[in-house]
C-alpha cells in the first residue's frame, strides 16, 4: 500500500496552490487534487478574440501580500491604472476616483464640498482599520484543541495591536463588525453617487446588498494595502491572472507537491475522527493524514458523510 500522503488540498485557484506550495515548502508530502482539465477554476485568462486575452474573473488579484511572494520565490509584475473607478450621475457629470487623492477630491468637489472635507478622515479610519484584519489574515490561528501557552501569542500581539488603535478608534472598529456598508457611508457622505461607487466595495461577490449586516466590514478589507484616499483599484498582473496561476502551479510543483488534474474528489475519508484520505470520482481512494479544500464551504461539507461531518 502507497505510503499516505501527509496532505490532500482539494481545489487548484490560488489559495488552493499556495497551501499546497507553503505545506510542501515545510517539508510535507502534498497532493493537490482538482476535477478540471486547467488548474484556476475561475482565475483563468482567455484569448476571446485573436490577440486579444481577457481574464474570466475580472477583479484583478486583489492585495499580495509581500512575505507570501517572497516566500514562494514569485516572479509577479503587477499592473496598476491610475483611474480606479469611475460613475455617472444622473445629470451627466462623472465622479472619477484616482490613484492620485488630489485628482479624486477635485473630482468629489464637483459634486460636494462637504464631502471632499470628509475624504481624507474617511479614508484614514478605513485605512487604520484596515491595518489591524492585515495583521489578523496574516497570523496564525491557535488551535482549536488547544495548543498550550504558546499557541495564544498569535491573539496576544492581536490584542496588543488593538490596544495601539486607542480607544476611540477601537469602538469604531468593534462598531464597524456587524454594520451595513449603506449606514457607515451615510454617516460620512452626502452624495449618492459616492456613497455607491465606494460602497460597491462593501457587497462584491455577496449575495447581498448594502443595507446587509457586516458589508462595512467587507469594504475594510478592501482598503488593506492601500493609502489613504485609494478606493477601489484593481490589482492585475502581466499577462493576466492566468499567468499569476501558472506561477503558482510552478512553485507548488518547484517545492515538491504533486498536482493532479482532471481527478474530481468525491468524498474525504473520514476514519476515528480523523481525515484517511480522499476518493476520487472515478472510485479510486487516495491514503492521507490530514486534507484542506480550497472549495466553497458548500462543496467541502458536501464530501463528507453526514454522520461525520462535525468530526
Amino acid at each position: 500500500m502507497p505510503e499516505p500522503y501527509d496532505w490532500i488540498v482539494l481545489g487548484s485557484e490560488p489559495d488552493g496552490l499556495v497551501t499546497a506550495a507553503l505545506l510542501a515548502k515545510a517539508g510535507r508530502r502534498v497532493l493537490l487534487l482538482d476535477g478540471h482539465e486547467r488548474a484556476g477554476g475561475a482565475f483563468t485568462t482567455e484569448e476571446t478574440f485573436p490577440g486579444f486575452r481577457f481574464d474570466v474573473y475580472p477583479r484583478g488579484t486583489g492585495w499580495l501580500n509581500p512575505a507570501l511572494v517572497e516566500a514562494l520565490g514569485l516572479s509577479i509584475e503587477p499592473l496598476s491604472g491610475e483611474r480606479t473607478a469611475i460613475a455617472p450621475a444622473a445629470d451627466g457629470r462623472l465622479l472619477e476616483l484616482w490613484t492620485d487623492v488630489e485628482r479624486t477630491m477635485a473630482s468629489i468637489r464637483c459634486f460636494s464640498e462637504a464631502d471632499v472635507g470628509r475624504w481624507i478622515a474617511f479614508s484614514k479610519r478605513v485605512v487604520a482599520l484596515s491595518r489591524v484584519l492585515r495583521q489578523m489574515a496574516s497570523a496564525a490561528p491557535p488551535g482549536l484543541s488547544g495548543s498550550g501557552p504558546a499557541g495564544l501569542l498569535p491573539l496576544m500581539q492581536l490584542g496588543v495591536d488593538l490596544r495601539r488603535l486607542g480607544q476611540h478608534e477601537l469602538a469604531a472598529l468593534l462598531r464597524l463588525v456587524p454594520m451595513p456598508v449603506f449606514d457607515l457611508l451615510n454617516e460620512w457622505f452626502e452624495t449618492d453617487v459616492l456613497k455607491g461607487t465606494i460602497g460597491a466595495g462593501g457587497v462584491l461577490g455577496l449575495q447581498q446588498g448594502p443595507r446587509s449586516a457586516g458589508t462595512a466590514w467587507l469594504l475594510a478589507h478592501h482598503g488593506i494595502g492601500e493609502d489613504a484616499g485609494v478606493f477601489r483599484r484593481i490589482r492585475r498582473v502581466r499577462g493576466g491572472l492566468g499567468s499569476l496561476v501558472n506561477t503558482l502551479v510552478d512553485a507548488a510543483r518547484q517545492n515538491g507537491a504533486e498536482i493532479r488534474l482532471g481527478a474530481a474528489p468525491a468524498r474525504i475519508e473520514i476514519r476515528d475522527g480523523q481525515v484517511s484520505g480522499v476518493t476520487l470520482a472515478g472510485g479510486e481512494t487516495i491514503a492521507a493524514r490530514a486534507a484542506a479544500s480550497s472549495l466553497s464551504p458548500r462543496h467541502t461539507f458536501a464530501l463528507l458523510d453526514p454522520g461525520v461531518a462535525g468530526a
